[in-house]
């Protein structure tokens, strides 16, 4: 393969580089209007997970952010910067290099169209629709009490496409 399709889907793991807590500052201060410290009794500089569109770290909610439960330990995912753009110029060249190979290989086609792709890769990139999806998820099983099945809880207000902030 050339090296910059290489390039491309090499980075598609689980292990990239971490992203700095400057980063993870200044997206929640722009995201919320609030510190990291007003809303977390402590949160861990290292992240517990960094995956290819965002790590994830451990951190306390404060007594007034708490859950209803009262549920206070919390993961907060934060997106890596240049998520966004670096996604859709992966996909351009993605496609180009298939359009490409299928030309030369003949018979070799994407088994779906860009703009399916494109969609599919926007809702991952978007913590907005996770936090939707954690919902309809709580909501499908709260009449199933009697199954040990438990989801992840968005913590109110935090959640954005960035950022996630679950129990």
């Amino acid at each position: 393969l050339p090296p910059d399709v290489i390039s491309a889907l090499s980075r598609l793991r689980d292990d990239v580089p971490q992203h700095s807590m400057a980063h993870n500052r200044a997206i929640f201060r722009s995201t919320f209007g609030l510190e990291l410290e007003e809303v977390f009794e402590w949160f861990e500089v290292n992240p517990i997970a960094s995956g290819t569109v965002a790590q994830v770290h451990r951190a306390a909610l404060r007594p007034a952010f708490s859950h209803s439960a009262g549920e206070r330990e919390v993961a907060v995912k934060v997106r890596h910067p240049d998520v966004v753009a670096e996604t859709f110029v992966d996909i351009d060249l993605i496609f180009s290099f298939m359009n490409t190979l299928g030309e030369v290989a003949g018979h070799l086609t994407m088994p779906f169209k860009k703009e399916e792709f494109h969609s599919v890769l926007q809702r991952q990139i978007d913590f907005r629709w996770e936090a939707h999806n954690l919902a309809r998820f709580a909501d499908n099983f709260r009449r199933h009490r009697d199954t040990s099945a438990q989801f992840p809880a968005v913590m109110g207000e935090f959640y954005s496409s960035a950022v996630l902030v679950e129990s």
